[in-house]
């Protein structure tokens, strides 16, 4: 198959300028006779970034489908844009830490061979910090976890697969 990335930003940008309207795939400016054109569009199709009237057509110049009229998606704008436009902000996962969640780097403290002293000043220096140095404690907790790259691995399969 022959992708051209060049092809489908055309095609891609012509129908943004149609948008929200369909357009007929013959009159675009980057239309094109053959395979190459008719196969870049699926792939844009295919991938939710185009949407389309679909014809079948089995002669002996033509042995299968294209599309007709075609029409940008928003998934397709989305990709268009530089900050991913609003799929990006939709679909952002937020997770939140409490108080309560402290519990947990409390225990961790708790478990290790530091002397006692040394644990409860780190225990309650950390029960004292306002929201924002417990969110940068958590993000580098975060990354030293993800540090352990096969201990990472081994741990999503356990969520994972009960």
């Amino acid at each position: 198959m022959s992708l051209d990335r060049e092809l489908q930003r055309k095609i891609l940008y012509e129908l943004r300028e149609a948008y929200p309207n369909d357009k007929s795939v013959q009159l675009m400016s980057c239309f094109q006779e053959g395979a190459t054109f008719n196969k870049n569009l699926f792939y844009l199709h295919e991938h939710g970034l185009i949407s389309g009237k679909i014809q079948h057509d089995r002669t002996i110049e033509n042995q299968g489908k294209y599309i007709t009229f075609a029409e940008i998606t928003a998934d397709g704008m989305d990709f268009l844009e530089d900050d991913g436009g609003l799929g990006a902000i939709l679909n952002k996962v937020v997770v939140t830490f409490d108080r309560n969640d402290l519990d947990l780097i409390i225990r961790a403290i708790d478990s290790t061979n530091v002397p006692a002293e040394d644990k409860q000043t780190l225990k309650s220096t950390l029960k004292s910090l306002p929201g924002e140095g417990l969110k940068a404690v958590y993000i580098r907790l975060i990354e030293a976890g993800l540090g352990k790259t096969t201990d990472v691995l081994q741990l999503i399969k356990k969520c994972i697969d009960p």
